[in-house]
């Protein structure tokens, strides 16, 4: 589970939550020399939480014949690990 914000119409920087399968980490260095983990994560298609609890995360993986979608985050923005059931 990682974050990731945005701005919207009214140029507010919500914070959003997502679930994604890790691929592999890439080790980069910057023009500042600072080193970060860089994470390719696979998105889950629908991503939403019980009705019985917010902190219970309910996702669907894509169908085989689905496009995945991808996502590229700082693994500092990694939050949780979670198991998927």
């Amino acid at each position: 589970m990682f974050t990731t914000s945005y701005k919207n119409h009214f140029h507010v920087s919500p914070c959003c939550w997502h679930v994604g399968a890790v691929q592999y980490f890439i080790q980069h260095t910057g023009s500042d020399n600072n080193t970060r983990f860089l994470v390719p994560v696979e998105v889950m298609k629908h991503q939403d939480v019980a009705r019985h609890g917010k902190s219970v995360p309910l996702v669907k993986a894509r169908s085989d014949i689905a496009q995945p979608s991808y996502a590229v985050t700082n693994s500092m923005d990694i939050e949780y690990q979670v198991g998927l059931i």
